[in-house]
């Protein structure tokens, strides 16, 4: 990735994550399956042929009454850090990447969790995933 002349990121800030750091994601999907899971996932794997770039959304009301009851933490509390990490996210991908993380564009899917349940998210996914190697096996075969 570093000798890539299209990344211009710094990988510090994307590694902070408390999951698997993108960077390892990144060698995981050099040789395999991955999932990439974080708000550079799909500007850092933007050239994989294979990849799916995927957004969820809820409304904020919804957001802000499930961290509240995660976490026990006041309303009020909740909404200026979801805010916060917003605000951050946004900022994020806007210097590190130079999008506009709200640009449906930068998705193949943006799915609203409010209204799709996760596990027809899931299977309309897998079967984008199947669909997206078929076609790349087609292309292939007809080069």
């Amino acid at each position: 990735m570093a000798e890539d002349p299209e990344l211009r990121v710094s990988l510090d800030p994307l590694i902070e994550e408390r999951y698997r750091s993108v960077f390892e994601d990144y060698l995981v999907s050099a040789v395999g399956k991955a999932v990439i899971v974080g708000r550079g996932g799909n500007f850092l794997k933007r050239g994989f042929p294979r990849g799916v770039h995927v957004r969820l959304v809820a409304p904020l009301e919804l957001r802000i009454r499930t961290v509240a009851d995660q976490t026990g933490a006041s309303e009020a509390e909740t909404k200026k850090k979801i805010a916060a990490i917003d605000r951050d996210r946004a900022r994020l991908v806007r210097d590190y990447f130079n999008a506009d993380i709200d640009d449906p564009l930068q998705y193949d899917a943006v799915w609203n969790t409010s209204t799709a349940p996760i596990d027809f998210i899931a299977a309309a996914l897998v079967e984008m995933i199947r669909l997206k190697a078929e076609m790349e096996v087609g292309e292939s075969a007809s080069a």
